[in-house]
């Protein structure tokens, strides 16, 4: 870990590199992130809840076999890039980059999408790589998707 975790009473943010890789990898002091603004990875089979809502201005990676959960049916708002291949538990709105896969992959939201314009600039992008015909990103959405 690199750069500069902050705490605001219970819950903290990020403006660093954070990576949690590994089911039995820890660190207690970002339970409760609420804000990333940094780099925050999930990885290698790694399950995270968070204590609530999550917005991210950063990048958040949820990695292949790893799980992103929000707390209490919560929402992820991204105006940053989310990406990875693996799972998040909630909804998510994003006037960012949603990028499935770290290369080719399938990225779940089990919840709702909704990609809306950030206020006063750009609509949220989704970027979806073509290997192939028969290789290509995909978003699994299990909930309504606001395209």
């Amino acid at each position: 870990m690199s750069g500069t975790l902050f705490v605001i009473a219970t819950p903290i943010g990020n403006q660093g590199d954070v990576t949690l890789s590994g089911a039995g990898s820890s660190f207690s002091k970002i339970n409760f992130l609420a804000d990333n603004a940094g780099s925050f990875a999930v990885l290698g089979g790694r399950n995270f809840t968070t204590a609530g809502n999550l917005a991210n201005s950063g990048t958040l990676t949820v990695g292949q076999g790893s799980i992103l959960t929000l707390k209490n049916n919560g929402t992820l708002t991204s105006s940053g890039t989310l990406r990875g291949g693996g799972s998040i538990v909630g909804n998510v709105v994003s006037s960012g980059l949603a990028a499935p896969g770290t290369s080719v992959g399938t990225l779940r939201i089990e919840g709702d999408l909704a990609l809306q314009s950030a206020p006063g600039g750009a609509a949220g992008v989704l970027d979806i790589e073509l290997a192939d015909v028969a290789d290509f990103d995909v978003l699994a959405v299990s909930g309504v998707a606001q395209l």
